[in-house]
């Protein structure tokens, strides 16, 4: 009896010291240890300055990348960068994919732009993975599974705009001013003018414009059947809003006009939106899926990161649509792929495995409306699920 139990108690100790064993291979490096990987990121946009925009658009953008590198270290990958710029051409853009093809990178980030964005369509190996951080055209749904845009499309921004002059200026007209010749911003135009149209007391003026016109408009054509105190809706490219605010304030000679733009406004930093020569005073603002938010963790997160890189918070939302753009990636690889496998193949399965887990992966559902000003930005209401929620003591960012 005294064996049995002197052998019992052996095996009890040795089964034990066993388990110590297991629970500290990890710690001394021969458990489950995270295997470091290295993914090619090609960077493609353009940085051609335009009249009203800025000059740093390229920094702010390197920023968000550099940041998202920084806190894809956590899950042991190093992200390697390289950037390919084009032209202000619009098809520019397709000179340069070439020489991409041959970098052969893990994954792309390409244009903001929806014009730009839809080019790639057929022009890039389809077994790579593409994403935009700011695209919206519902045409970019019908691309192949390896495009995915950051951003909702525009049907939300023109749902989140019908929303806000219903709510914030439920008896006053339209006057929309389209640019036809961008496509995000006739998409917006169509798709607000078709909710306005249900809406029987609401009235709603469209024209429609050229950005190479802007310049030399004649206003007083463009703005007949304009009534004191309509809304001025521009859906519009910054260039273009900016030259009408100027031209159409000078034109009508009143103080208190009311502009309301689009996500292609930008913020303030982007350009100058209110930066004309008008000797009369207007309002201007604009509604943007893309806001630094600090009540969610999802930015209180990304801003505790970049704050570790660089003294003051990011002046532009490009800085935090590229952080995310990258770590979506990041996170989706490192939950649903294969670290023994890295390409842009596996890469690609792993995204499409995450759109599966989530078909909005990584985008946000919440609208923000800024008020603009010459030095900053203030968020003054937040839309989500068609709510306004308008907020008391705006900061200003």
């Amino acid at each position: 009896m005294r064996v049995h139990v002197m052998n019992f108690l052996s095996k009890k100790y040795l089964y034990s010291i066993l388990f110590s064993i297991i629970l500290l291979l990890p710690w001394v490096g021969f458990g489950n240890v995270t295997k470091p990987i290295t993914m090619k990121v090609a960077l493609l946009d353009s940085f051609i300055p335009q009249q009203y925009m800025i000059n740093h658009y390229y920094d702010y953008y390197i920023a968000g990348v550099a940041t998202a590198a920084y806190a894809a270290k956590q899950y042991n990958i190093t992200i390697e960068y390289r950037f390919f710029n084009f032209g202000s051409n619009d098809l520019a853009i397709l000179s340069v994919l070439p020489e991409i093809i041959k970098w052969d990178p893990t994954f792309i980030i390409g244009p903001r732009s929806s014009n730009y964005f839809l080019l790639l369509n057929g022009n890039l190996p389809a077994n790579i993975l593409v994403l935009s951080p700011m695209a919206t055209d519902l045409d970019i749904a019908k691309m192949p599974e390896n495009f995915y845009s950051l951003t909702l499309s525009d049907k939300y921004e023109a749902k989140a705009i019908y929303t806000y002059l219903n709510k914030k200026f439920p008896a006053q007209g339209i006057f929309l001013i389209t640019e036809v010749d961008c496509k995000s911003c006739t998409g917006v135009s169509d798709l607000v003018s078709e909710l306005f149209n249900k809406d029987q007391h609401a009235r709603l003026l469209q024209k429609k414009i050229l950005k190479n016109q802007v310049e030399n408009i004649d206003i007083k054509e463009l703005m007949q059947g304009y009534q004191d105190g309509d809304i001025i809706l521009l859906p519009d490219s910054h260039y273009v809003s900016s030259l009408l605010m100027t031209k159409i304030a000078d034109y009508l000679k009143q103080d208190k006009l009311i502009f309301l733009g689009g996500d292609a406004w930008g913020t303030w930093r982007d350009g100058d939106i209110e930066s004309g020569d008008s000797l009369y005073q207007y309002s201007a603002y604009h509604i943007s899926p893309w806001s630094y938010n600090f009540s969610t963790k999802e930015f209180n997160a990304f801003s505790t990161l970049y704050l570790k890189k660089y003294p003051d918070l990011p002046l532009d939302n490009i800085t935090y649509a590229t952080y995310k753009s990258v770590m979506s990636v990041v996170v989706a690889f490192n939950k649903f792929g294969n670290r023994d496998k890295i390409s842009s193949v596996a890469v690609l399965k792993a995204y499409q495995t995450a759109l599966k887990y989530d078909k909005n992966w990584f985008r946000g559902n919440e609208y923000v409306v800024y008020q603009d000003e010459k030095s900053s930005d203030k968020i003054i209401a937040s839309i989500q699920n068609d709510k306004v929620s308008f907020i008391e003591n705006p900061v200003a960012h």
